[in-house]
């Protein structure tokens, strides 16, 4: 299969539906009640909702070591705004809509994490800095140790780019910190009919054992069953992507 990315603004897309659908598109309020478990992991005051990746250093480095990226969710603050998509067109390659990948926004950073499979040990970040780009980074988990600012930004980088580049045209150095170029690249977003709800995933979460697949069960714990989270679609005038045979 070869990539096909469609410069399609989600906000175009939403011309076409009635006035229902647009309803279905804005936050909605998801009911946590039945997943529930002690909060094990928590954040220091002031650092549990990060809006830049170095506020999401900052928390990991608060933790517990070693801190696992489960234990990096459970002690965010709620409510979480999430999206939730089964599209395959990622480094975190959803499985079916039974392990989709989760976005957690907190304007302008988004998180993903993904519950199993391929990526799942890993962290990705984006942040938004406008014209259609966004600063790309991830982390590897567990963190053994306190990390560098510049940790997110190793982690990615590739001779002269970032693995990121390969997919994310538009490649361009945008910072430095510490001496490590800060890349930023195409901004891309998976086709809106790849939507899965959040609610959904919860439900998902409830009926989760353990003993057939428990790092998607503690994922999943993770995310839903700590406090409220919020339906929020991803940010608009972001390119769709699209896997085209």
């Amino acid at each position: 299969m070869r990539e096909s990315c469609i410069a399609l603004a989600l906000g175009m897309l939403a011309l076409g539906c009635d006035s229902e659908s647009a309803q279905d598109a804005e936050v909605q309020a998801t009911d946590t009640s039945e997943v529930e478990a002690p909060r094990e992991c928590i954040a220091p005051e002031g650092l549990g909702r990060p809006r830049s990746i170095e506020q999401a250093v900052d928390l990991i480095n608060a933790l517990p070591k070693p801190t696992s990226l489960s234990c990096f969710v459970e002690s965010l603050d709620r409510p979480l705004a999430l999206a939730a998509t089964d599209s395959q067109s990622s480094a975190q390659p959803a499985e079916g809509a039974e392990n989709a990948r989760l976005f957690i926004t907190e304007d302008p950073l988004i998180m993903s994490v993904l519950p199993d499979g391929p990526g799942s040990d890993k962290l990705e970040f984006a942040v938004d800095v406008g014209d259609g780009l966004s600063i790309k980074a991830e982390l590897e988990f567990p963190i053994e140790a306190e990390l560098p600012y510049a940790a997110p930004y190793d982690e990615v980088r590739r001779a002269t780019g970032t693995s990121c580049g390969a997919c994310h045209l538009r490649e361009q150095v945008w910072d430095t910190i510490d001496d490590v170029p800060i890349f930023a690249s195409e901004a891309l977003q998976h086709p809106t009919e790849r939507d899965i709800s959040p609610a959904f995933v919860e439900a998902l979460a409830g009926n989760c054992d353990p003993g057939l697949t428990a790092r998607r069960c503690e994922m999943l714990t993770a995310v839903f069953a700590h406090g409220e989270t919020v339906a929020e679609p991803l940010p608009e005038l972001i390119k769709i992507c699209r896997l085209v045979e």
